[in-house]
């Protein structure tokens, strides 16, 4: 029997480590989309202009070294709590989860050791408030897209206004 294929990942201190399996030990770990999100609240919780994610089933996914913190995002515009996992000692997002779809996991792809050599986004969210100076990308899906994901209401502090869209 051939050694399982996996990714490995963690946090900027080393601190908190993952692994991701694929769906059995013969398949690589294929992400269901990377994605790239413009929305206020990815901003503020990453500190830059985007959030870059992978998105995998939640089983997929496996602690192996360190117990990560928690924050509830409840300021989300779609009314939706996300829940997301940090390093306590050096603040680095590890993955993000909500109850809306518990089967999923949002793993940020900087987290991912090597992901410079195989990760490329295919899905782009809330494009309506992306930062003016950043490129069209070709390579997203943008047709399909719901409409409360091309643009976020956002508050007079900059965060998602809170709607009951679901």
């Amino acid at each position: 029997m051939s050694e399982p294929q996996v990714l490995h990942g963690g946090c900027l201190c080393g601190k908190v480590r993952y692994t991701i399996t694929g769906n059995s030990p013969e398949e690589a770990p294929e992400p269901i989309c990377n994605v790239i999100c413009h929305c206020a609240n990815c901003k503020k919780a990453t500190g830059t202009h985007m959030a870059n994610t992978s998105m995998f089933r939640r089983e997929q996914l496996t602690l192996t070294l360190g117990t990560p913190g928690a924050y509830e995002d409840r300021n989300i515009e779609s009314g939706n709590v996300l829940t997301r996992r940090f390093c306590k000692d050096c603040g680095s997002p590890l993955y993000i989860t909500t109850l809306k779809v518990d089967s999923i996991v949002a793993v940020p792809s900087g987290t991912l050791d090597d992901a410079t050599k195989w990760w490329k986004p295919n899905t782009e969210l809330y494009i309506d408030t992306k930062s003016h100076w950043l490129p069209e990308l070709p390579v997203l899906k943008k047709e399909g897209i719901l409409e409360r994901h091309r643009r976020a209401p956002v508050d007079e502090k900059g965060f998602a206004s809170q709607t009951s869209q679901g």
